[in-house]
C-alpha cells in the first residue's frame, strides 16, 4: 500500500526511485529553483521515520503537506516504510 501511495503522490516530484527527478519537477525546472530532494542523500537517509512522517504530513520548504491528500495516517506511515 505504501509503494502504491508513493507512486501516486510522491513519484511525480521525487521520481519513481526517489532521486528527486520526477516528471513534474523536470518539466517545471525553469519555474522551480531546484529539484525536490533525493530521498537517498545522507541527510535524509539518517533521519528518523517520525521526521519523514512529519514532513510528509505537514510539508517543508516548497513541498506542501499531504495529510489532506493521504488522510489515513496508516497510509502515510506505509509510504515512510
Amino acid at each position: 500500500r505504501g509503494q502504491n501511495r508513493y507512486q501516486v503522490f510522491c513519484a511525480p516530484c521525487h521520481g519513481t526511485f526517489g532521486n528527486g527527478n520526477g516528471f513534474i519537477a523536470l518539466r517545471g525546472l525553469g519555474y522551480w529553483q531546484k529539484l525536490p530532494a533525493s530521498l537517498h542523500q545522507p541527510r535524509l537517509v539518517k533521519q528518523t521515520d517520525g521526521y519523514l512522517f512529519g514532513v510528509l504530513s505537514n510539508g517543508k520548504g516548497a513541498m506542501y503537506g499531504y495529510s489532506a491528500r493521504i488522510p489515513a495516517a496508516e497510509d502515510r506511515w506505509a509510504v515512510v516504510a
